[in-house]
Order: C-alpha cells, then sequence, then structure tokens
C-alpha cells in the first residue's frame, strides 16, 4: 500500500489525554488539488500504528468523514462501526469507501473517543488508490 503525503488526514497521530471527545484530523485534504481522487471511489484506509491503551480498557473509537474544512465539520459523509479498545493493536486498519457524488472539495477526519482517558495510540490515516490484502473493511 503506498501512502502519498499529499492525501493524509493524519501521520502517526496520537490520541494521548483525549476521553469522550472529538479530536480531528491534523489534516484537512482539499481535493481541488491536481491529481486527488480524479473521479473514482475514494478508499480511505486508518492504521493503528501505536497500540491503543486507556486508563481502564475500555475505550472504543468510531471514524467519521466530513465534506468541509472547518474546525467543526458538520457535513458527515461517512463513519466506520465502532472498534473496541481491544481490537486496536498495532497494524490494524479499518477501511473505508466514500463515493465521489457525496464528496465536495474538502474532506477532513474525526477520530471520536467513548469511554476513558487514552494513554497510549498513534493513527496514520489517508486516501489509497486500492485496499491491500488482510484489511478490514468496515
Amino acid at each position: 500500500m503506498i501512502l502519498d503525503a499529499h492525501a493524509l488526514f493524519s501521520d502517526n497521530q496520537t490520541l494521548i489525554g483525549s476521553d469522550n471527545a472529538e479530536v480531528y484530523s491534523t489534516n484537512v485534504l482539499d481535493f481541488a488539488v491536481p491529481g486527488i481522487a480524479a473521479g473514482a471511489p475514494l478508499q480511505i484506509v486508518i492504521t493503528i500504528t501505536t497500540a491503543v491503551d486507556s486508563a481502564g480498557d475500555a475505550s472504543q473509537l468510531t471514524f467519521f468523514v466530513f465534506s468541509d474544512a472547518t474546525t467543526t465539520p458538520t457535513a458527515e459523509i461517512v463513519r466506520s462501526a465502532v472498534i473496541e479498545e481491544a481490537t486496536m493493536v498495532a497494524g490494524y486498519q479499518v477501511a473505508l469507501t466514500v463515493v465521489p457524488t457525496t464528496t465536495l472539495r474538502y474532506m477532513r477526519l474525526r477520530y471520536d473517543i467513548d469511554g476513558e482517558n487514552i494513554t497510549a495510540g498513534a493513527f496514520t490515516a489517508g486516501v489509497i488508490l486500492d485496499n491491500q490484502a488482510g484489511e478490514t473493511a468496515v
């Protein structure tokens, strides 16, 4: 799987210290930039780069993709199923597909944390051309 630096929402972004919170990706993708998402369905992959841990081992994450560039976007495009903390080990991947007709110029990822304070965990997320074998589609 090849990740393009211009198509990353997050590059090893940590959520440490977050509990019952909404944390937005470091980057907002601008699809007016040539070469990004030229008419095909978008595959978004979120990879756990450091295993997630929390104060009491009871956190959950849901991933949302939004279609605007504001700091608190409101136009939700797609969301993952709830992912339990025990599942979020290093290397675990979540794949989301976004159909271009629902995609506006900008997209941003939001990590929704439910439960206890995150004490470890990092994520890399971006747009890819296709899912790799072994990826978990949600």
